[in-house]
């Protein structure tokens, strides 16, 4: 059986989980200035 495939895939997929995290961290940071200043 081919395992390098499979194991490519979850790599992948992974590595979009961790950046969308850090894109969804990075918008948190962006809108907090903006929070603070509206209350």
């Amino acid at each position: 059986m081919n395992f390098s495939a499979p194991l490519l895939q979850l790599l992948f997929c992974l590595n979009d989980f961790i950046r969308a995290k850090h894109f969804y961290s990075f918008l948190m940071n962006l809108g907090k200035p903006l929070g603070q200043k509206r209350f």
